[in-house]
């Protein structure tokens, strides 16, 4: 890979012509069914109603704000760092291998 990167380059080229072709022949042949749609006869009323209850009864649900800021911790002193790590190890190989 290092010494040919071309190669590697122009395969990514192709890959991606051939990905937005893809895309653009798909719905140009593609058959889709006509499905008739009829909602149901619904009781708004009743369906308040029952959503009301549900609200009204289910209070001991509380937002998780410890679980959401352990995870913001976790992707900044983790995943963040890695990153970065990675990044200088991409650019460490890249001034190694003379490119």
């Amino acid at each position: 890979m290092d010494r040919n990167p071309k190669v590697l380059y122009k395969g990514l080229v192709v890959g991606i012509i051939v990905l937005f072709i893809g895309l653009a022949v798909q719905p140009a042949i593609a058959q889709p069914e006509i499905i008739d749609f009829k909602p149901k006869n619904i009781d708004m009323e009743e369906l308040t109603a029952k959503i009301n209850e549900k609200f009204t009864t289910d209070n001991n649900w509380t937002f998780p704000f410890l679980k959401i800021f352990l995870y913001i911790i976790f992707i900044y002193l983790v995943c963040v760092p890695l990153e970065i790590l990675f990044v200088i190890y991409l650019v460490i190989v890249k001034i190694l291998s003379g490119y």
